[in-house]
């Protein structure tokens, strides 16, 4: 049901003027992502995953080193490898990183042992690559770089054997981009007329400096209750509200290992049930006008630690992405 816009203006034709809160298609396309309860398996390892992601990948990874370097190129696997015959190789990559933080530093620490020394970057010059299939893995060497190349990664590499048990690596490719499903627009898309989604990221409810006129403002202004017969038609074309993580404040949130989620305590006093109680107001004032999403997202992963405002038109376009 489409709302109507409106608010106080100085002139006669904006205070008569109704605007009326434009809509937009909406398929939620992200079940695929959620985890049900009953399927989550904590038994299985890494080699499985790395095992069905390159089971999946072959097929493509291999149409692509054809297309690359010939339909005659010779692909076989890493059992089937001779010394000194060049061949294309597909696997997945692993990155043999020996500054990475290791499991014996937690130990060492917990049974008061000397720990590991601390170091302020995980890469070295030390850092190697090894390639592994369904069958075995081997050391590459050669053009590949070390330093862009990350464990997990389904590669292609074209090379030969060297008789130290090493792979030389003289060429490398990764699977192509996907062709992309040409979705259906929206109508009014379709005709020219934009539609917008607000992003909205570090809310930052709870803390005891924020401001609270922002929010308003932010409210107020999505809403139609504030601004001139323009800022209403931006307004009005606004179809969805994304906040993106970062709502409550670093003060509502328990940094001690003993402590429970402070908005689930029973004491009426604790800062995050105001906050809470603050965030159920607003979300309430924004679900009488429009429709919003929450994103549950961890701090620094947001968009913003600060309050960001980020105006997205559709179909989404980079030069009419606009943060306010």
């Amino acid at each position: 049901m489409a709302e109507t816009l409106h608010a106080p203006s100085q002139s006669s034709h904006e205070q008569s003027a109704k605007l009326e809160r434009k809509s937009c298609s909406y398929d939620n396309l992200s079940k695929r992502f959620e985890f049900e309860s009953h399927s989550r398996r904590f038994t299985q390892q890494y080699s499985q995953i790395y095992a069905a992601r390159l089971m999946e990948a072959r097929p493509v990874l291999e149409r692509t080193a054809r297309k690359k370097w010939g339909a005659d190129i010779l692909i076989t696997k890493l059992t089937d490898v001779k010394s000194g015959v060049r061949c294309c190789v597909l696997g997945t990559l692993f990155k043999v990183m020996p500054l990475k933080p290791s499991i014996l530093k937690e130990i060492s620490e917990e049974h008061g042992l000397n720990p590991l020394p601390p170091h302020g970057r995980f890469t070295s010059e030390d850092d190697s690559l090894i390639l592994e299939d369904e069958s075995q893995r081997i050391v590459l060497t050669g053009v590949i770089s070390t330093s862009t190349s990350v464990t997990g990664t389904v590669i292609a590499v074209v090379g030969l054997e060297l008789g130290s048990g090493k792979f030389e690596v003289e060429k490398y490719t990764y699977c192509e981009v996907p062709s992309q499903e040409i979705s259906t627009l929206d109508l009014s898309l379709q005709q020219g007329e934009d539609r917008y989604v607000l992003m909205v990221s570090g809310l930052g409810i709870g803390s005891s400096k924020r401001d609270p006129l922002p929010l308003d403002l932010l409210v107020d202004t999505v809403t139609g209750q504030l601004g001139g017969l323009a800022d209403h038609q931006l307004s009005s074309k606004i179809v969805r509200v994304i906040i993106a993580g970062n709502v409550l404040s670093e003060e509502t949130k328990a940094h001690k290992k003993d402590e429970g989620t402070k908005f689930l305590t029973r004491k009426v006093d604790a800062i995050s049930v105001d906050a809470v109680k603050e965030l159920d107001e607003l979300l309430t004032r924004l679900a009488v006008r429009l429709v919003f999403l929450v994103f549950v997202c961890l701090s620094g992963l947001c968009l913003s630690l600060g309050l960001s405002l980020l105006l997205v038109c559709l179909p989404v376009r980079r030069e009419r992405v606009v943060r306010l």
